[in-house]
C-alpha cells in the first residue's frame, strides 16, 4: 500500500511539459534542474525554495542566499500555501495541489443537504411524480428466486474470503508494530553552540557579497572555508546551511565565469592585435581548464578558432613576403622571418622554423655567414 500524499507539485519541465511530484514528507525542496523544474525530499544543491509542513499545512520559505519565496506572484516569504497557489521559483510557476483541503463553506450547509433537494426532484421526474422511497413493483418471475440464491451464496464465499484476508493483514500489522516497538540508540546530540556558529558565518559571507557585489571570487573563498569548517564528517548528513553554502558556491563560480569570460574576449582581441596569436591562446586554455564545463565556457572553442584561424592569416601574409626572397636574398628572408615581431602557436612556430631553415641553407650555399640572432626580448 503506497504512503498517504500530503500534496502534489506540477513542475513545468521545458519541452516536455509538466510534471507531477508526489509530497510524501513533511518537507520539499524546489530548484533548477536540467530539465526546468525539479523538486526533492532531501536538500540539494540548486535548491531555491523549501516547503516545510508546520502543523496546519505546508509553509514556503527561501533558502539562505536566495530572494523571498513568491507566492501568486507576491513576496510571500514563511506565508502558509493554500490549494491551487503558484508558487514562483527562477521565473518559473510550481502549482501546488494539497491533499488536505480546509471544509466546505459552512454558509451551504454539508454535501448531503446540498445534493439533496436536486436529487429528490431528480426522483420525482423519474418516478412519473411518485415520492422518492415508492416504485412500481412488476409480476415476480418464477427464474428469479434460483438466480438470487446463487447471488447471495457468491456474496457469502466472498465475504468469507475478504474475512480470512483481512485476518493475515492484521496479524502482519502486529508483527509490523512489534518490529516498530524495538528501542533503537538515540542519535548523538550536536556540539552546543555548532547550530548558532553556522548560522551566524552564513549571516557574515552574505553581508559580505551584499557590501562587496564585485568580489565574486572573494565570496567564493569565505563559503568555501565555511564549508570546511562545518562540512559532515564519518558519513554525517550535511546541514542545510552547507548544502545552501555549496549551491552558493557553484551560482558565483558560473558568475565568476562570466566575467572572466567577457574579460578573456577583450585581451585576446588585443593580443592578436599586436601579433601575440600564441599568449592569447594559452590565456584561453588557462580560462578553459579553469571553468570548464559552465555555460559560459561554451564560447572557448568558437574563440580559439577565431584567434588560429587570424595566426594562420598573419603566417600566410608573412609567407607570402619572404618565398620570393629565398632563393634571390636569403639574408633579407631570414631577417624578415625572425624579425617579424609575431608570436605564434606551438604548429605554426615550427612552420615559421621550417622557412628560416631554407634561408640559412641558402645562404650558406652562396658562402655567406648567417645572421646573429636578435637577444631574447626581456621579460615584463
Amino acid at each position: 500500500m503506497p504512503p498517504s500524499r500530503l500534496a502534489q507539485l506540477l513542475l513545468p519541465s521545458g519541452s516536455l511539459g509538466l510534471r507531477t511530484y508526489d509530497v510524501l514528507e513533511e518537507a520539499v525542496f524546489i530548484g533548477p534542474g536540467k530539465q526546468g523544474l525539479i523538486a526533492q525530499a532531501m536538500p540539494f544543491p540548486k535548491a531555491v525554495v523549501a516547503l516545510t509542513w508546520q502543523g496546519d499545512g505546508f509553509v514556503a520559505r527561501a533558502l539562505p542566499g536566495e530572494a523571498p519565496a513568491e507566492i501568486n506572484g507576491q513576496a510571500a516569504d514563511g506565508a502558509h500555501v493554500r490549494d491551487g497557489d503558484r508558487l514562483g521559483v527562477k521565473g518559473e510557476q510550481v502549482l501546488v495541489r494539497l491533499e488536505h483541503t480546509a471544509a466546505a463553506d459552512p454558509a451551504l450547509g454539508p454535501p448531503a443537504l446540498r445534493l439533496r433537494k436536486p436529487l429528490v426532484g431528480a426522483l420525482r421526474s423519474s418516478n412519473g411524480g411518485r415520492p422518492p422511497g415508492t416504485r412500481r413493483l412488476g409480476p415476480v418471475h418464477a427464474g428469479w428466486n434460483h438466480l438470487t440464491w446463487i447471488l447471495t451464496t457468491a456474496g457469502l464465499v466472498l465475504l468469507l474470503w475478504t474475512g480470512l484476508r483481512a485476518v493475515e493483514h492484521l496479524g502482519a500489522f502486529k508483527d509490523a508494530d512489534r518490529a516498530r516497538q524495538v528501542t533503537l540508540p538515540e542519535p548523538s546530540a550536536p556540539p552546543a553552540g555548532d547550530e548558532e556558529r553556522v548560522v551566524r558565518e552564513v549571516a557574515q559571507v552574505e553581508a559580505y557579497e551584499r557590501e562587496q557585489p564585485d568580489d565574486v571570487e572573494g565570496a567564493i573563498g569565505r563559503w568555501k572555508e565555511l564549508i570546511l569548517r562545518h562540512g559532515p564528517k564519518d558519513g554525517e548528513t550535511p546541514s542545510a546551511e552547507v548544502l545552501a553554502a555549496a549551491a552558493r558556491v557553484e551560482a558565483l563560480h558560473e558568475r565568476a565565469a562570466q566575467r572572466a569570460f567577457a574579460a578573456l574576449r577583450t585581451t585576446a582581441s588585443e593580443q592578436a592585435r599586436a601579433g601575440r596569436f600564441g599568449t592569447a591562446l594559452e590565456g584561453a586554455r588557462a580560462y578553459e581548464k579553469r571553468f570548464g564545463g559552465t555555460p559560459a565556457a561554451a564560447g572557448v572553442q568558437a574563440l580559439k578558432d577565431e584567434l588560429q584561424r587570424e595566426a594562420r592569416a598573419a603566417l600566410e601574409v608573412l609567407r607570402a613576403k619572404v618565398l620570393p626572397l629565398l632563393a634571390s636574398a636569403p639574408r633579407q628572408a631570414h631577417s624578415a622571418l625572425i624579425g617579424s615581431g609575431l608570436e605564434f602557436p606551438p604548429d605554426l612556430t615550427a612552420e615559421v622554423a621550417a622557412l628560416a631553415e631554407v634561408a640559412l641553407e641558402n645562404m650558406r650555399k652562396r658562402g655567406s655567414a648567417p645572421p646573429t640572432p636578435p637577444a631574447p626580448a626581456p621579460q615584463p
